[in-house]
């Protein structure tokens, strides 16, 4: 079981090189307890310096010229430093969601991010998927959560899965999750004027219901292009597998593996 979540984790972090534009902005990766990886001198080296004391979803960002930005577990947010951000605390991830936290940029800025959480079946999915915004500018430049753009609640209930990619226009991105007890699949867009609050909404393949506790539980990725989703369901025991139009947002199923 170790290994697994050692395996999921180390997937889990590629997926922000799928996410970025440019391969400098995963310099450096973060996670587990006080562990993280370094690709900026080339050759991967290890690092023992991270503030992180997670066993499951987390994510960091640099800058496109490779400088650290900031990491986070979904609950809390270190900057370059290994310093909590001041506002930095009581984001509503979970130690126990498989991807508690994402990063994306805002498109069209340098200095502005959001953090998309998502909770843990542990707390009955509870929070749902949910999204705040640092501005890098804020805290004498070491970055901060702006508490007027903290915890947005944008789905009740989302699974433990969530993940990112670029829009068809090669500058805003979406952001798609899983809906539990249904067939719903939330896309939002991300753009120069931050996150749309109006969902694209696909009701597509098996509902996911069952035990809330497990079945919630489980990896959902998206393919570099934007064409394909695929989205684990831990004690359901299947994987599903999706077109995804990277353009409109609309998912659309294609098979699951039972």
């Amino acid at each position: 079981q170790i290994t697994l979540k050692r395996s999921l984790l180390l997937i889990g972090m590629i997926s922000l090189v799928l996410l970025v534009n440019a391969q400098k902005q995963a310099n450096y990766w973060y996670f587990g307890t006080h562990a993280g990886v370094s690709f900026a001198m080339g050759p991967p080296a290890p690092l023992t310096n991270g503030a992180l004391d997670t066993g499951e979803g987390c994510s960091s960002i640099s800058t496109s010229a490779g400088t650290l930005e900031f990491y986070t577990d979904g609950r809390f947010v270190y900057n370059k430093n290994h310093l909590q951000m001041p506002n930095g605390s009581g984001l509503l991830g979970h130690s126990s969601s498989t991807q508690s936290g994402i990063i994306v940029p805002k498109p069209g800025s340098t200095t502005q991010y959001y953090i998309f959480t998502v909770d843990a079946a542990d707390n009955g999915l509870a929070n749902g998927l949910c999204y705040s915004k640092v501005d890098m500018t804020l805290n004498d430049g070491l970055g901060d959560v702006v508490t007027t753009e903290k915890n947005i609640s944008l789905v009740p209930l989302a699974c433990e899965k969530v993940t990112a990619v670029g829009h068809s226009d090669g500058n805003t991105f979406w952001v798609i999750t899983k809906k539990w007890g249904n067939s719903e699949f939330y896309a939002y867009r991300i753009t120069y004027d931050g996150v749309i609050l109006t969902p694209v909404i696909s009701t597509t393949g098996p509902p996911l219901t069952g035990n809330i506790g497990q079945a919630s539980k489980g990896y959902l990725k998206v393919s570099p292009d934007g064409t394909k989703i695929a989205t684990a369901n831990n004690t359901a025991f299947n994987v599903g597998i999706y077109n995804f139009d990277n353009s409109t947002g609309m998912v659309s199923h294609l098979v699951t593996d039972e």
